[in-house]
């Protein structure tokens, strides 16, 4: 009687597992795919040709940079350098001043 009672219970736990389990996994996927839609909304934000400063200037994305790490001075994106590939977390505004953060930081 005991071991059919301990079979019933194993059985039990067993079907619940089963019938349950694929709850974490879906949640799972579920955040990974969020996480990447995330990343390819900052990624888009980053790589669109203009932006603004919370005043409301628009400073364009490309131009001429110097790079804070290597002192490079070249031409691309204000958020990457193009010859260390150092990455800067905000930039200044070119009409205010006022610092622009990198939106995929």
């Amino acid at each position: 009687m005991k071991r059919l009672l301990l079979l019933v219970l194993y059985a039990g736990a067993a079907g619940a597992y089963l019938t349950l389990g694929w709850i974490p996994g879906v949640v799972l996927v579920a955040i990974a795919i969020v996480g990447t839609l995330r990343s390819f909304v900052l990624t888009a934000y980053e790589l669109a040709p203009t932006v603004r400063c919370g005043r409301g200037h628009i400073a364009p994305t490309y131009g001429l940079v110097q790079c804070s790490a290597c002192g490079f001075t070249g031409e691309g994106s204000i958020w990457r350098c193009s010859h260390c590939d150092a990455r800067y977390g905000h930039t200044p505004c070119p009409t205010c001043g006022l610092s622009i953060r990198n939106p995929s930081h």
